[in-house]
């Protein structure tokens, strides 16, 4: 009968070595004459000690959860052991854990879209006087010249009111994006996805690594928004987890997309330089109760639930990864509504020399029919060049590094400083004006808008 039991049995002596196990028991690694400690962490000394039955409702074993009890075995009034049943409970936790997940997710929606819907209202109001005001501001600062350099500091201040402003806009549609858990389409625009996970996942990055995006196709994906943006956020998050806190300047976390071999389909990978996961444990890395964390908290459902809403879109998911050079999470997926035939129109690659992260989005966001790139100093852009990099346009901003990226250019680059496209604050100080006005190039005033920047990016894009 013991022997036909579904639950693991063990009997261990006073030593703590296992003195008999039936065949569930062996299944999961138990054997007589080994120590219990190497199986399962049973309480059976506190058991032996107190004469009483000691149950825990969760403890892991090679990844499976289990339920445990554990009682004092008794001969002729005196305790000589511990007997312990461990029944595996796995499936029961994943299950009651992913309805769990499914009503939190299904609340938090609703919170958001109504956290959404009552900021949108004031917010809306808050835009428009913005915009009023700053016309009114240009409008008083022509008629009174004696007053124009407080009254330039007032324009800036407001515009720093509508940054912030465009701010809060971007994440309100976050929260009505990415947080229903019953997405109304089918359809995911990659770029917003990517981009919304990479802020979202952005706290958890701070002192670990530097966040990369490069997005090299676009299109609708054929999977719900919120969904792939999920997926997204949790490989950022696991990929974070990867790498010790204390030496974010020495690791990166980069989220790119591209198109598949296969025509029609997107891959989007997110690549580490964390510590990387042993060949033994990648192959167990989708199942539902496995985690890489060194304590087990919870129940790793993570990359398992990544899994199931990859593959209901019909795509797949894989991991690469080497002990000690990190880990990279491969997610194809199929375009919504390829084009085989179509002919692709030329593709700019514009170069960002910015350290805006919110113009910097912006850029991206607008400039999506086309490659960009984007550095953080000139310094960083002299070396992607120096490597081989080729740019149509170069957008740089004059007052971080664009004198000196430009001068540099001159001398290493000719052809490559012909191409730069200088951004400049809307009272800029004397020095910059006197380069500008010295220099042959075009510049704009930050931020451009959106019609002038697609028209300059049009005019430097190579013709077919």
């Amino acid at each position: 009968m013991l022997r036909a039991i579904g639950d693991a049995i063990f009997a261990v002596d006073l030593a703590g070595t296992i003195t008999y196990v039936n065949p569930a028991a062996e299944a999961i690694g138990a054997a007589v004459g080994k120590p219990l400690r190497d199986v399962i962490d049973a309480p059976w000394q506190r058991a032996i000690e107190t004469n009483t039955t000691i149950t825990r409702p969760e403890t892991v074993v090679h990844d499976r959860i289990f339920a445990e009890s554990t009682s004092p075995l008794v001969e002729d009034g005196a305790v000589i052991g511990a007997v312990i049943i461990a029944r595996d409970v796995s499936d029961h936790r994943v299950a009651l854990r992913k309805a769990e997940l499914h009503e939190r997710f299904k609340a938090t929606g609703a919170l958001a879209a109504a956290l959404a819907h009552q900021i949108n209202n004031p917010l809306a109001v808050v835009m428009v006087h913005a915009e009023l005001l700053r016309d009114e501001l240009s409008r008083i600062r022509d008629r009174y010249p004696d007053d124009a350099s407080r009254i330039t500091e007032m324009i800036d201040a407001q515009l720093e009111l509508e940054r912030a402003v465009q701010s809060i806009a971007r994440i309100t549609a976050d929260l009505r994006s990415f947080s229903t858990s019953m997405p109304t389409s089918q359809e995911a625009d990659l770029r917003r996805a990517i981009e919304w996970a990479a802020r979202s996942a952005s706290p958890k990055l701070r002192d670990r690594a530097r966040a990369i995006t490069k997005i090299e196709v676009d299109g609708p994906v054929a999977i719900a928004e919120p969904r792939l943006g999920t997926v997204l956020v949790n490989l950022i998050a696991n990929a974070a987890y990867a790498i010790a806190p204390g030496a974010a300047e020495r690791n990166e976390i980069a989220i790119t997309a591209r198109p598949a071999a296969k025509r029609g389909d997107v891959v989007i990978e997110v690549r580490d330089t964390g510590v990387g996961i042993a060949p033994e444990r990648l192959e167990h890395i989708f199942e539902p109760t496995f985690t890489t964390h060194p304590e087990h908290t919870g129940i790793g459902l993570g990359l398992a639930m990544c899994r199931e809403i990859v593959a209901a879109a019909h795509g797949t998911i894989e991991l690469e990864s080497a002990v000690g050079r990190g880990t990279t999470a491969r997610v194809t997926l199929p375009l919504s509504r390829p084009d085989l035939n179509a002919v692709s129109e030329p593709r700019a690659r514009v170069l960002v020399v910015d350290s805006d992260d919110t113009y910097v989005r912006s850029i991206q966001r607008e400039l999506r029919d086309h490659e960009v790139t984007c550095c953080t100093s000139a310094g960083d852009a002299l070396t992607e060049i120096g490597r081989g990099a080729t740019f149509d346009l170069i957008l740089a901003d004059v007052e971080l590094s664009g004198t000196e990226l430009y001068q540099a250019l001159l001398v290493d680059h000719p052809g490559t400083a012909r191409r730069v496209v200088f951004v400049a604050p809307p009272a800029a100080a004397p020095p910059i004006n006197e380069f500008l006005a010295a220099t042959p190039n075009r510049w704009f005033e930050k931020p451009i808008p959106l019609t002038e920047l697609r028209a300059l990016v049009q005019s430097f894009a190579p013709r077919v």
